[in-house]
This record gives C-alpha cells, structure tokens and sequence, in this order.
C-alpha cells in the first residue's frame, strides 16, 4: 500500500500487547493483590526483598515469580548464545525465594523460563511449583486460571528436570542400562532420578486407575490394543493426563528403557470413570538395527501407563518398515 495525499505509513507497536499475570490476578481479586518487585532476574540488589517479604507476611498466599530472560543480549540468561555453567536461579532469585518461604505464609512458585532449572530446595519447600516456560500473549491468564483453579493443572513437562547441572544429561529414556551411576545405582551425593521426570505434572482432583490389558494377536504385524479404566476419585472435575509408554525388552540393539507412544487428557467428573484404548501399530515400535534397516523385531513388550504395567510376545518374522510410514497411535475414550 502506498500513501495517498502526502499521508505517511504509522507502524504498529513493536512489542504486541502482553497480559502479564499481576494483571490477570488483579482481574480476579482486584486490589487485594499487592505486589511488590522484590528483585531483577540478574544482579546483587537484594533492596526489593525486604518489601516482598513485608507483604508476604500478610498474605493469605503469597505468588513469587521467579526465572529467566529470554533474548540475545548480553544480560539475557536464557536463549541463542546465552549458555549457562549453572543451572540455579540467576542473581538474588533464591534469596527473594527463601526469604519469603521464611514468612510461613503458603508460597507458590512460579518458574518463567525459556530453560530448565535446578530447584531442588524450592521444590521441597514451596507449597506448589508451576512452570510457565515463556507462555506467550496471554500467558499471564493462563497462569491466573491455573492459579485459582479456574481450570484443572493438566499440563505435564516436556523434559526432564535435574536436580542439579551435574546430573547432565538426563533425559526421558535413556538406553537400557543407563541413566543411572555404575554401580550402585545412586550418586555419592545425590540420587540418580531426577527432580521431575518428563511427563510429570498433578491435577487438582485425583485419579485410580485400574483393569490394564492387553490385546494382540501375536503378530510383529498387527496393532496391539492397550486399554485401562480411570476415574476420578476427588470431589471436583479434573483431568486425567494418560500417557502410554513401551520397552522393547529384548533386541539387537540397546533400546530405551521406555519411550513414550501414545498419550491423550480425559476430563472427568467427580466419581465418573472412563475406559481408554491406545492402538499401537507396530510401526510404532520399529528401530534402526545393526544393519540400518528400520525393522520391528519379534519378542517381548512391555507396555506401562502409571505404575502398572503388562507384557506380550510379539512372534513372526522381522518386519521393515520407513520411517514416513510409522502409523500414530491412536486412542479412543468410551
């Protein structure tokens, strides 16, 4: 487009309008949230502490929020070419924490980052821990709605959480026999799990699960059905994040432990029970063999979906498949 009569082109905002999510509290409780800064995401001021510790004192709940900057510039922590040797919370962050967990008022946690980090002590002090990541426009009522328990807390971490950078890398799955210290399991100053494993997260209602079966034909040709009932055993609706996961226990080459293959959130209401069938197709279950070939192997699988799990045999020949023919798992909720 081009200007007419002399008129000249305004721009629009360089920075798209943002909720941030004192905002969105505010829109909930009004002037009954007070705020204070408290502290930077990087620097030694710690002069903002003692205000946030003052209204923390007289709070019913105090929210502190804590993390990173994302960016490229030289005081960004998190993003392109902004490595870190730490994984701790930058600058006077972790005093800002303690010092309000001093308080005694119940404290939650807010991690907004473009990163993992290490919080061990926060996660065994706090009455709750939240990870945002960097959650955009509308984050800040995203938040809130979690916060007051609008919506249900269905969200479950996409990676692994260390409890410190000495413990890297951890990871999901890693392959049969590792992920842990050779030999006796633990570290010498720590235990070898993590802080929170990839699909960790909790609801705000409960949840029994129960009946885990499975149908197969035997076949490294034909789809296994895996199936279970949940239900909900709280007082309030809530969703229930079932994830499926597989280990091939016996091939030619050292496989993940377990892998992830086929998740789906079922939304029940209090006492309401729900059956779940995932359909693995074997594609699903393929790998690359010592030849490269992309190949399921006849042999025993396990399938695990919370604590329980079950197994079958898969017998017949070796199939080989491509990669662009892997068939999603998919799941029906009755």
């Amino acid at each position: 487009m081009l200007p007419t009569s002399g008129a000249a082109l305004q721009p629009g905002p360089y920075y798209t309008p943002h909720v941030t999510p004192l905002a969105a509290l505010r829109a909930v409780y009004g002037d009954r949230v007070v705020y204070e800064r408290g502290c930077g995401v990087t620097g030694d001021d710690p002069r903002g502490v003692a205000a946030a510790v003052d209204a923390a004192r007289d709070a019913s709940v105090a929210v502190v929020f804590v993390g990173g900057e994302s960016g490229l510039q030289l005081h960004s922590t998190v993003g392109e070419a902004r490595d870190a040797t730490s994984l701790a919370l930058t600058g006077v962050q972790p005093q800002l924490v303690d010092a309000v967990l001093a308080t005694g008022t119940p404290t939650v946690v807010v991690l907004v980052s473009g990163r993992v980090h290490a919080v061990p002590e926060i996660a065994a002090s706090a009455s709750a821990l939240l990870c945002a990541w960097v959650p955009g426009e509308e984050g800040g009522s995203g938040i809130a709605d979690v916060l007051t328990g609008r919506v249900d807390a269905s969200g479950r971490l996409p990676v692994t959480m260390p409890r410190s950078v000495g413990q890297i890398p951890v990871y999901a799955s890693p392959r049969a026999g590792g992920g842990r210290s050779q030999f006796y399991g633990d570290y010498s100053d720590s235990p070898a799990r993590p802080l929170f494993p990839f699909g960790h997260g909790l609801s705000y209602a409960t949840f029994e699960r129960s009946d885990l079966r499975i149908e197969a034909s035997g076949s490294t040709a034909e789809p296994v059905v895996v199936s279970l009932t949940t239900r909900n055993t709280s007082e309030r609706a809530g969703t229930d994040v079932v994830q499926l996961l597989a280990r091939d226990d016996v091939a030619s080459v050292a496989r993940h432990r377990f892998f992830l293959c086929g998740f789906v959130k079922v939304t029940l209401a209090p006492d309401e029970q729900r059956q779940v069938r995932f359909t693995v197709h074997p594609s699903r279950l393929a790998f690359y063999d010592p030849t490269m070939r992309f190949v399921v192997e006849p042999g025993a699988f396990t399938f695990r979906i919370g604590d329980a799990s079950a197994r079958t045999l898969l017998e017949g020949a070796v199939r080989e498949y491509r990669q662009r023919e892997i068939v999603a798992t998919t799941v029906e909720v009755q």
